[in-house]
């Protein structure tokens, strides 16, 4: 009976929970209807403002909300300023008479800047910002005084932002409203605008937190003209109540902006930390030890193509970007072949008798003519392959991974390159025991080389043996590369002393030249022996009999008694320069071919009178199209 009770009573108290539990969950989607209908009657004008964000509104959208928050559609990405765009988009309201309100970008990713338009300058986003606010939270503007506002970035997005805000007599904030604005476009792309109803309880004032932060910069030998920034007054369970002070300062060797901050207690006015953590301001994101950097050489009809970090023309100082691919042709001039702010080029591989140059690119791998800017997808996140290569007419392109079905091989994939479309279609597998690496087409067409590398004997060793090896290019044909036979496989050198990181060849077709860790060694075809290249010492005369101190990156040519390599110099002033130097197989003759100063470069014009930067935005376009897609299915 006693146990019957027990158990009674243990059903009544699981019934109570799940009533709870009802309840709360209840009240919860409650509120996000609530909210839901708050930001669509509320806010909808403001998100639909000519000066905000172009959002992708569709059929499909909800005001639903979710956690207090309606998750908004991303931006559209095709822009005339180029391609870019703010995603994870989040909006609130705190009360709706008057209205306070916030909505926040997530992410903004910056791809492709066409350099063709003008940036609004600070003055301008700060009226842009000035506008949109006073249109919408009019009430923050009653008074006949508009402060001053705080101004901070640009970021290395273009992102302003704006905060007025009015104080009490301590300093504290009693309200404020804010926006963030792009300075490529001049668009609002996020706001705020709230009363402040309390601060953290507190014994020392504001203007005493940043005394004391200020005499503690000041201490610093290594920085002048400290100035207080920002602040705000936080309660953490560590510590309950907390002065954050934002610093900027400069270097007092160099001048550069520096940004930092301080922690004092609230209550007892001591800092928690004795010195500032300084760090460069964001002005100028591309700022670097190096002078110029420049790597990865390969040889083309259209000239040198190389990897670099040089600055491009028209691209304001405040954007960073990863390495893109440049070009120097037989003149001497310097352009850009990509241009994406954010996906890095780099690898490119090509023929000194072909203008088809083939790149890799963030799960992505790309085929085009230098010519025409002709291109074709060699493979996609979904579909993998690297180390690509292209042969001299660009029929055919060869890529290197394990494919949808993956092994625990990589193998080497051959693309059709007449098909009409810019898409991957079928590829022809080559299965073969061992990796497949380093793919390169004979000059002549008639062979493709290429590393395997099979499983070591000696089970203590990490590395495999590798060999150098090549089949009849005739055989790349996708029904054909299916059905080789083994015995079709040519081995060149049997076993190479050290693994291979660059493999290319030679204009004459009867050398090839491969990069190893420990240096450059010289394949001789015919004899099929492989031969270290001793280059000796060798230095830059153009910067005064300076010495090359690291050598890497190394590719045959520009001759059959040549071979180009990225080198390494510090001048006497310490800078530091990776450049793209060319010399005979003796080491003389030592050649600058890249310039010792880093000037902007302009984008690279094809035939047709397109530009790298409109391939860039093809590209871009196309990929966030994949992305989209593959999210869209993920969700489903």
């Amino acid at each position: 009976m006693l146990i019957k009770k027990q158990y009674v009573q243990y059903c009544l108290l699981c019934l109570m929970l799940l009533l709870a539990t009802h309840l709360v969950l209840s009240n919860i989607v409650g509120d996000d209807a609530r909210e839901g209908e708050n930001v669509q009657q509320h806010l909808q004008a403001l998100l639909k403002d000519s000066q905000f964000l172009d959002i992708a509104w569709n059929k499909t959208f909800s005001w639903q909300a979710e956690h207090g928050y309606v998750h908004l559609p991303p931006e559209n990405v095709n822009h005339p300023e180029g391609v870019f765009g703010v995603t994870g988009l989040l909006a609130t309201t705190f009360a709706v008479a008057p209205l306070e309100a916030s909505c926040g970008a997530g992410q903004i990713e910056l791809r492709v800047l066409t350099g063709e338009h003008f940036y609004p300058s600070e003055n301008t986003c700060k009226q842009i910002a000035l506008q949109f606010l006073k249109r919408h939270f009019s009430w923050f503007f009653e008074t006949n005084v508009v402060p001053d506002p705080q101004i901070t970035g640009p970021t290395n997005t273009g992102v302003l932002s704006f905060r007025w805000e009015h104080t009490d007599k301590e300093g504290f904030p009693t309200d404020y409203v804010d926006a963030d604005v792009r300075s490529i476009d001049g668009k609002v792309i996020s706001f705020g605008a709230l009363k402040v109803k309390f601060h953290p309880l507190h014994k020392i004032t504001p203007s005493q937190a940043k005394q004391t932060a200020l005499q503690i910069a000041n201490k610093d030998i290594q920085i002048r003209n400290a100035k207080v920034l920002s602040f705000f007054l936080d309660t953490t369970a560590d510590r309950p109540c907390e002065y954050h002070v934002e610093l900027q300062a400069q270097e007092r060797e160099t001048g550069q902006l520096l940004t930092g901050h301080i922690s004092v207690d609230g209550m007892t006015g001591k800092p928690y930390m004795q010195k500032p953590l300084w760090k460069y301001a964001d002005t100028n994101h591309r700022n670097s030890l190096n002078a110029v950097e420049d790597f990865q050489p390969a040889w083309t009809n259209q000239g040198l193509v190389f990897s670099s970090k040089r600055d491009l023309a028209n691209i304001p100082t405040w954007a960073s970007y990863p390495t893109q691919l440049m070009l120097l042709n037989a003149s001497g001039k310097i352009t850009h072949l990509t241009s994406d702010l954010t996906v890095g080029s780099g690898l490119p591989s090509g023929l000194d008798n072909s203008s088809w140059l083939t790149l890799q690119r963030q799960g992505w791998t790309y085929t085009f003519d230098l010519q025409t800017g002709n291109y074709k997808i060699l493979a996609s996140p979904e579909r993998n392959g690297v180390n690509p290569a292209v042969n001299s007419s660009g029929s055919w392109g060869i890529v290197c991974g394990n494919g949808r079905e993956p092994s625990s091989t990589i193998d080497l994939f051959a693309d059709d390159l007449s098909r009409p479309t810019t898409m991957l279609h079928h590829r022809a597998r080559l299965v073969a025991p061992g990796d497949q690496q380093h793919p390169i087409f004979s000059p002549d067409g008639h062979w493709l080389y290429f590393i395997t590398t099979s499983e070591s004997k000696d089970k203590k060793s990490l590395e495999g043996k590798q060999s150098l090896q090549r089949i009849p290019a005739e055989m790349v044909e996708v029904k054909k590369l299916t059905q080789l036979s083994m015995n079709q496989v040519e081995d060149v050198v049997a076993n190479l002393l050290n693994p291979i990181e660059r493999l290319s060849i030679f204009p004459d077709g009867k050398k090839l030249l491969a990069q190893t860790p420990k240096g450059m060694s010289i394949i001789t075809v015919q004899d099929k022996q492989s031969k270290s290249l001793a280059l000796g010492s060798l230095t830059d005369n153009e910067l005064g009999a300076v010495k090359i101190e690291q050598v890497k990156d190394g590719w045959a040519g520009p001759s059959d008694n040549e071979v180009t390599f990225s080198g390494k110099t510090v001048d006497k002033s310490g800078k530091i320069r990776w450049r793209i130097y060319s010399c005979h197989l003796d080491g003389s003759h030592v050649k600058a071919l890249t310039p010792k100063d880093n000037n902007p470069i302009e984008p690279y014009k094809f035939s047709d009178g397109k530009t790298a930067i409109d391939l860039a935005k093809e590209w871009a376009l196309s990929e966030i199209a994949f992305a989209d897609a593959q999210k869209r299915q993920e969700s489903n």
